[in-house]
């Protein structure tokens, strides 16, 4: 009897579970496993590519902000996102690490994606708010040294190269010309 409701229970669970997609898919170039190195005082652009499930079509989707404010902002003039089928709408985020920041220092991102689509009744349906939240780490790391002096040393090895080359082609020129 108690194995007849335990499979009872998993067979109603599968059934009422069967028809839950999520509608969209928040996607960044971050995550936890591969984190956004800055420096101190640096500031980047990062995008979130929102991806409908294919059988949604578009869908609108509010944006908000939920951990890593300090450092982090939406910059795009509206929080509702249009996202197409075909190429995904697009959340861009400011990143902004103070200057005075320690290195080794980690901050998270977490931002929030609610599905704002205008639901339409299929008699009998039960619909669910669908969210989904992307997260990615931010470490500070030591801003790489530059030797001064260096960016004008590669400017004149090529210009040195380049200068050889004309003359190697200017003496060819010459000799063939004067064999002829």
């Amino acid at each position: 009897m108690k194995n007849k409701l335990i499979i009872g229970f998993c067979i109603i669970s599968l059934v009422l579970t069967l028809n839950l997609v999520l509608g969209f898919t928040p996607l960044a170039g971050y995550s936890s496993d591969t984190p956004l190195n800055v420096y101190p005082g640096e500031e980047r652009e990062v995008l979130i590519k929102i991806y409908p499930a294919p059988e949604e079509g578009t869908v609108s989707v509010e944006g908000t902000m939920i951990e890593g404010m300090e450092i982090a902002s939406i910059t795009d003039a509206s929080n509702i996102y249009e996202s197409p089928q075909t190429t995904g709408g697009e959340v861009h985020l400011k990143i902004k690490i103070p200057s005075d920041a320690l290195v080794g220092s980690e901050y998270k991102v977490v931002t929030r994606f609610v599905d704002k689509t205008p639901q339409t009744s299929t008699g009998g349906t039960v619909g669910f708010n669908v969210e989904a939240t992307n997260s990615f780490k931010v470490i500070v790391v030591e801003k790489p040294k530059t030797i001064p002096g260096t960016e004008s040393k590669g400017i004149i090895w090529q210009t040195l190269v380049v200068l050889i080359i004309i003359a190697i082609i200017l003496i060819a020129y010459f000799m063939f010309k004067k064999k002829r």
